[in-house]
């Protein structure tokens, strides 16, 4: 299982996880930082490219969450995308 970055200073208000599965190899995957416990990000790696998970929690009542991920994605577009867009993916 896989808690927010923010989990650890603040665990009530985690409201994302990532379940990955045991026999999928460490070495294979990363956790990407993120300013707040709505949001989990993992990376996953392979001959094949990137691919990015996001699980989001988005509150209905303001826009915090959307302003976070897109500073998160200007912040962090050559480690989301890499070498190649064509290699590279989101979900």
């Amino acid at each position: 299982m896989v808690y927010p970055s923010m989990h650890t200073c603040d665990p009530g208000k985690t409201r994302s996880v990532i379940l990955i599965r045991a026999d999928i190899s460490t070495d294979s995957w990363n956790q990407l930082d993120f300013p707040s416990g709505n949001v989990t990000v993992v990376q996953l790696t392979g001959t094949w490219g990137k691919l990015n998970i996001l699980n989001i929690y988005n509150e209905g009542k303001n826009n915090t969450t959307i302003k976070l991920l897109t500073k998160f994605h200007q912040d962090n577009r050559n480690a989301l995308v890499g070498v190649s867009e064509d290699n590279s993916h989101t979900l």
